[in-house]
């Protein structure tokens, strides 16, 4: 529910719209080349012929999401984890269903492993290149992992 306020300048901020897409098509393929080389963590998917993302999010997956996510806020690096909790196991969902831990082992793997790195249109290449070379630093504690 916007308020005329709100409404006004969302009118306003639609015009930069397709931009602000751009730009994020951009910064996540800049950061899928940064990180192509590590096999612990599964990039996002990308758009084909009958599909253009707009990566509102840019959600990684990787083994060791809450080890890599300290690391990152140490560095000064804000991310998000935006699945915590599969749908199954919401309480709505164990009340009127039932539903207990094990019963989707994919959505519980899914949102153990996702973690949401920065993307915003005005971010620059160079804290791109920084978030992505922090996460090669993570890595490179434990070389069994990066390839």
């Amino acid at each position: 529910r916007l308020n005329t306020v709100q409404a006004a300048i969302g009118r306003v901020q639609l015009r930069r719209l397709d931009g602000w897409n751009e730009r994020r098509r951009q910064i996540a393929s800049h950061y899928n080349g940064l990180l192509s080389d590590l096999d612990d963590l599964t990039r996002p998917p990308s758009g084909d012929s009958a599909t253009r993302e707009v990566y509102h999010m840019y959600a990684i997956r990787c083994g060791r999401r809450d080890d890599l996510r300290i690391w990152l806020d140490q560095k000064g690096i804000e991310t998000g984890i935006h699945y915590a909790t599969p749908i199954h196991l919401q309480p709505l969902y164990r009340r009127m269903f039932g539903y207990g831990s094990g019963e989707f082992p994919n959505s519980e793997t899914l949102c153990s492993q996702e973690l949401s790195l920065p993307i915003h249109p005005s971010l620059t290449s160079e804290e791109i290149e920084f978030t992505s070379r922090m996460i090669h630093d993570f890595y490179e504690q434990e070389p069994e992992l990066r390839h």
